[in-house]
């Protein structure tokens, strides 16, 4: 995932930050980051994630 889009990610998911506080602490646009956030959590749900040690 680019720098970009990882970061966006982080300020909103994990610092709990909204679209704009994230794109103001970033230096960008608030329309940038809102697409970073989406090209983010579309990369994300792309990804095949593997539960290791769950019965089945």
């Amino acid at each position: 995932m680019p720098e970009g889009e990882r970061a966006v990610l982080e300020l909103v998911v994990i610092d709990q930050l909204t679209v704009t506080e994230a794109a103001m602490a970033l230096g960008i646009r608030s329309g940038t980051a809102k697409v970073r956030l989406h090209r983010a959590r579309r990369t994300l749900r792309g990804l095949p994630f593997v539960m290791e040690g769950t019965p089945g």
